[in-house]
């Protein structure tokens, strides 16, 4: 449920999928995809060699 509402907000998915809308994202999907956005800058921001822990 939270990768695509990731997808869709970061610009990688046209739309949510049919069963979802924007007003219908619980609260722990939202924290989810907070979580997926702080990992993907983190990621994206590495240079080559470095690397990357992930506490979950």
């Amino acid at each position: 449920m939270a990768l695509p509402v990731w997808e869709y907000r970061r610009g990688h998915a046209r739309e949510l999928p049919p069963s979802m809308t924007a007003e219908t994202v619980p609260p722990l999907v939202e924290h989810i995809v907070d979580r997926f956005d702080d990992y993907a800058d983190r990621w994206h921001a590495l240079k080559v060699g470095d690397t990357l822990t992930v506490t979950w």
